[in-house]
């Protein structure tokens, strides 16, 4: 019985009244009625829907019970007590066959479908009135029973739902409490238990079911797989006894059959980011006995592993004393580290593009562990071959989903890809899944801060002011700022720092970021444009003698690197310095568009807002929104951080473009200027005049092949020229001039 929502807290007595008199069971008098009220905070529905179970009567007996000082603890309390002791009166009634119905059907829990109760108890008695499915009254019917009594029960229970066909995963949880010493059968509805835990994210039950599973006895590779999935249960909330069960199994597990579970036990090592205690235990495990007997490649995915760890903690690599080859490139999983290290320095792009897929692509037999894989496909992500790395990393995540925490990296990196290619809601919907099989609490304090850092971009990408300020002042762990990540959140915080006017405070974040990347080797603007963000900031100071060589120094780093959106990204921040650029913004963003595969990146979109909030004394700040809403028209646009969208500045230049123009450009006649062609045509004849092929602009417009043919010959016939050679010089006139490099 639930009573109606009150419309006034001076109600609450003749409710109850009415209540009770409709249940037959008694009265409240006025002050009753009032007490309740003021207990329950003037809604008493929520106490009889809960503590008294819905029953009005067992809401009197406490009240009665609490005398004239009732309070909600208390109350609750009472209720309690009035129906564990009905409870037990109603036991003392039942039949020996009823009681050990009840007790059956107590120890099988809830959530267990009546078709399946009903074959396990088939034969006795009901017992009406009794749900066992109630905690309270399970509880009552268990503690009844002596230990001797609760343990024949379960063992009793447990044979006879093994008996009659019961599903593994619910005879398991009815071993769960059992002693060890039982038939083979046993052990496998355990693990069957255990998983279907571990499948609903009930980790600390998965937790307990793999550990019990551990006392039954196991042959290889039984054994050092449940470790491993123990391992992976215990990722979620006790990480630190998760590494040392990691530990266990490289150690333990022998034999070439096990091969798959040490690689896996390595791998999983680097998950929560505790690359120190990763890099100690690879390191044994490479000196280990049992390495001698194992495969080359297994041997190489070792010392990747190690190499990964002491590139991540920071470690320089001639302090290193263990004694483990360095990566030379001769194998798969090394060249999957050797790709990671091109790619931080910027160095080499083709270098670190080939490295990268021969990790990712590696032959027959070969053995690359996961971290080895997100970090290929990281390089990737850096090399702007997007399409790449979301196929690799989609695999990686849906073959990681089932291990839990495991899937944390690729969630992570397939996060960052998102974020560099636009597509914010998809970053949202990862780094929402990260942190569910992942907690916040069980990463390393050395790593955390790479995961808040995708969080703001994200959410600055976005415009979720309120939720931005909410993670800023999330607190974090001790030793945070110990590792590179702490300058990928430096990076991220110096932004939201700007965005909300406190130049000053984001400049000195920044020159600390860039302090850090450099001492670490981390060079390459594609994976931090530190520089050039400095560089924005000192122009509004009015420190262009330290923005100019920031910038310069930005510029060579992209160009040595190579990648089109990094070489674009800094080219369009560099001309919102001069307000003059005009072109030169213009240009940069057609590139910057082009090489995003017709989306744009967060970064792009925090720079757009930038000239958005500059545009009325910079040519150059306006000329990039024009070219912006030109190419991408109907673009979701973020929202900026101070509340303004970046939506209607784009809207209002584009359209103030024709009206600036003479009138008879305005119009439509073969031969005309480029205003007489459509929005669409337009857009794929600056694609075009920027030295794209058919199928690139195809891929970045998501159209057909034969509708950028058409757009084309309709766009020739338009402005009445032969080919894409003349585009060039027409669509200079009127966008300014446009590059051949995308």
């Amino acid at each position: 019985m639930t009573a109606p929502p009150l419309p006034a807290a001076g109600n609450a007595a003749a409710l109850w009244r009415s209540a009770l008199a409709t249940a037959g069971r008694g009265t409240f008098d006025a002050h009753t009625g009032a007490l309740i009220a003021a207990a329950a905070a003037g809604d008493p529905a929520v106490l009889l829907a809960a503590a008294a179970a819905g029953d009005p009567a067992v809401l009197l007996a406490a009240v009665r019970r609490c005398g004239a000082h009732v309070d909600l603890d208390g109350l609750n309390a009472a209720c309690r007590e009035v129906r564990r002791d009905r409870v037990a009166e109603r036991l003392a009634q039942l039949s020996g066959p009823q009681l050990r119905w009840l007790r059956m059907r107590a120890l099988l829990g809830p959530g267990v479908p009546e078709r399946l109760a009903a074959r396990l108890t088939h034969g006795l008695p009901g017992c009406p009135g009794l749900d066992p499915a109630d905690p309270l009254v399970a509880e009552v019917v268990l503690a009844a029973m002596d230990g001797a009594e609760r343990a024949a029960l379960r063992r009793y229970t447990a044979e006879a739902a093994n008996d009659k066909g019961l599903p593994a995963a619910l005879v398991g949880r009815l071993l769960s409490a059992t002693e060890p010493g039982w038939p083979g059968w046993a052990l496998g509805a355990l693990l069957a238990a255990a998983a279907a835990a571990g499948t609903e994210r009930r980790w600390e039950a998965a937790v307990a079911l793999y550990e019990r599973a551990l006392r039954e006895p196991a042959a290889d590779p039984v054994r050092p797989a449940t470790l491993l999935a123990l391992g992976d249960a215990q990722l979620s909330g006790a990480p630190e006894a998760a590494g040392r069960t990691y530990g266990t199994v490289l150690r333990t597990a022998a034999g070439s059959a096990a091969s798959g579970l040490r690689m896996a036990a390595a791998g999983r090592l680097l998950v929560r980011g505790d690359d120190e205690t990763a890099r100690r235990e690879l390191a044994a495990a490479y000196h280990h006995p049992a390495a001698a007997g194992a495969s080359d490649t297994e041997r190489a995915a070792l010392a990747a592993l190690y190499w990964l760890a002491v590139d991540r903690s920071g470690t320089p690599p001639e302090l290193t004393c263990d004694r483990v080859p360095a990566p030379d490139g001769g194998d798969p999983a090394g060249r999957g580290v050797v790709a990671w290290r091109e790619a931080v320095a910027g160095d080499d792009l083709d270098a670190a593009r080939g490295h990268a897929f021969a990790a990712l692509d590696p032959p027959a037999g070969a053995v690359v562990p996961l971290p080895v894989q997100v970090a290929a496909a990281r390089t990737l992500t850096l090399t702007e071959d997007f399409a790449a790395a979301q196929r690799r990393l989609d695999g990686l995540v849906e073959a990681s989903r089932a291990a839990g925490g495991a899937a944390a990296g690729p969630l992570a990196a397939r996060a960052e890809l998102w974020l560099r290619t636009g597509r914010l809601d998809d970053a949202e919907r990862d780094l929402h899944d990260l942190r569910q099989c992942l907690p916040e609490q069980s990463w390393h304090p050395s790593v955390l801060p790479r995961l808040r850092a995708l969080q703001l971009m994200q959410l600055l990408a976005m415009g979720r002011r309120r939720k931005l300020r909410a993670v800023l002042d999330a607190p974090l762990p001790p030793g945070c700022d110990r590792g590179i990540a702490w300058a990928h959140l430096l990076y991220a915080w110096a932004l939201a720092e700007a965005a909300d006017g406190q130049a000053d405070v984001a400049v000195r974040m920044l020159h600390e970021c860039g302090r850090r990347c450099l001492a670490a080797g981390h060079r390459n603007p594609a994976l931090l444009p530190w520089r050039s963000q400095l560089a924005l900031l000192e122009h509004g100071r009015g420190r262009d003698t330290v923005a100019a060589p920031l910038l310069r120094a930005e510029r060579l780093a992209a160009e040595r690197w190579g990648a089109a959106g990094a070489v674009a990204l800094t080219e369009l921040r560099a001309s919102l310095l001069h307000p003059d650029a005009v072109s030169r913004a213009d240009r940069a963003v057609v590139a910057l568009w082009a090489a995003m595969r017709g989306s744009w990146s967060a970064e792009t979109l925090l720079t757009l807002e930038r000239a958005a909030a500059e545009r009325r004394g910079s040519p150059a700040a306006d000329a990039a929104l024009r070219a912006a809403g030109r190419i991408g028209p109907g673009h979701r646009w973020s929202m900026r951080a101070g509340g303004k969208g970046l939506a209607p500045a784009v809207k209002s230049t584009a359209a103030r473009r024709d009206a600036d123009r003479p009138a008879e450009a305005r119009t439509t006649k073969p031969g005309g200027s480029p205003g007489a062609l459509s929005a669409a045509q337009l857009r794929v004849a600056e694609l075009a005049a920027n030295g794209l092929s058919n199928a690139a602009i195809a891929e970045i417009l998501a159209i057909t092949k034969r509708t950028v043919e058409l757009h084309l010959s309709n766009a020739y016939r338009t402005l009445g020229i032969s080919g894409r050679s003349q585009l060039g010089e027409l669509l200079s006139g009127a966008t300014g001039e446009h590059s051949a490099v995308c």
